[in-house]
């Protein structure tokens, strides 16, 4: 990438992050050079023309973005396979977006670190399967298989999150559209999950959100973007990844002998147990044929799903790996923080805006 587009794409980024258009940018501009237009913006944008030192020093001034930012090339550490979003309408193109930018800053810090911290190598088997209903017996095969290959026997998995860094998977929490509720990709052998970091969505939910996407980075790290891209596939493909988190989280062998009657006050122990939510324990005992259809219409048509008993009582699994790395390397002097935030190009009033949650955890 040429120094003009690494610039180019630099004021874009900052540009959309600070939620301006490229005629909000150029009005903004009021140094001695010319009056610009919005078509200028573009060009530095498209790396057709670089921008004067002068200007890039003022464009960096407006969008609040250390200098270095703009000059940093990031393109080894921004290459990942495509995201796995829950949504791919049009109404969440613009969220999808800005998730993409904070994981692709996370990237780069992550670069970073792994010059002075060596991260456990990467043990999440990839099983291609196709977009195809015809598979979900598969998919119950491959949850028994990785279950059993990581010792987990059929017994409840008591901390996910332990468990996915404990098998290489980073998991970082950022802001996230209520929509998209988590995503996930493979970024140079490193399988990356994204979680949001408003708390909303709690521990049971949160919880699936993340088996969702271990059955992503298991199942679909080759697929290709125009199966996401289409509607139907893309339905396919996610209702795939629903069916892995069901399986991985609640085994037939023993949720299945566990789940034996209709009874809300009965499931709250069951909640509890295996960490779901009801709405996960009604699928899952659908798809395993103790519900029928008709109990499972009955019961979504009647209950509030999105607001459940013990939801506001249990902490979210703590997101520890990122955090922990930050603080030991900056205790040890190895790398202090603000030299992670000069090197990565981010002040440190972006950073915890974005990034509060692990950046800043110990500070």
């Amino acid at each position: 990438m040429s120094n003009g587009n690494i610039i180019g794409r630099r004021i874009r980024e900052a540009r959309e992050y600070c939620k301006l258009s490229t005629k909000d940018l150029a009005e903004r501009i009021t140094s001695n050079y010319e009056k610009i237009s919005k078509q200028t913006i573009s060009h530095y944008e498209n790396g057709y023309v670089s921008p004067p030192p002068g200007r890039l020093v003022e464009i960096s001034t407006i969008l609040n973005f250390p200098i270095q930012y703009f000059t940093k090339a990031w393109a080894s550490a921004d290459e990942h396979t495509p995201a796995q979003f829950r949504k791919h309408s049009a109404a969440t193109k613009k969220s999808r977006s800005e998730a993409e930018l904070n994981a692709e800053w996370v990237l780069r810090i992550v670069s970073i670190l792994q010059r002075y911290h060596e991260f456990k190598p990467a043990q999440i088997p990839q099983i291609g399967i196709t977009p195809s209903i015809d598979d979900y017996p598969k998919i119950e095969d491959i949850s028994v298989n990785i279950r059993n290959n990581w010792g987990l026997g059929n017994a409840r998995i008591e901390n996910l999150v332990q468990l996915l860094e404990e098998k290489g998977v980073i998991i970082v929490e950022i802001p996230i559209h209520g929509d998209l509720e988590a995503f996930s990709f493979w970024s140079n052998g490193r399988p990356f999950i994204f979680t949001n970091s408003d708390g909303e969505k709690g521990f049971y939910r949160t919880r699936f959100s993340i088996a969702h996407e271990l059955g992503h980075l298991v199942m679909h790290k080759n697929i290709d973007p125009e199966i996401l891209d289409n509607a139907e596939s893309h339905k396919i493909v996610e209702k795939q990844a629903h069916k892995f988190a069901a399986a991985f989280l609640m085994p037939k062998s023993t949720f299945g002998q566990e789940i034996t009657r209709f009874d809300e006050q009965y499931w709250l122990t069951l909640k509890q147990r295996w960490g779901v939510s009801f709405s996960a324990i009604m699928m899952r005992a659908t798809d395993l044929g103790i519900f029928t259809e008709a109990q499972k219409t009955n019961y979504f048509k009647n209950h509030n799903i999105r607001q459940e008993p013990l939801d506001d009582e249990t902490r979210r699994e703590a997101v520890d790996l990122l955090p922990r790395v930050i603080q030991e390397l900056d205790t040890s002097g190895k790398l202090k923080t603000s030299a992670l935030l000069d090197e990565v190009g981010l002040n440190e009033e972006i950073v915890r805006k974005i990034f509060s949650s692990f950046i800043f955890k110990y500070s």
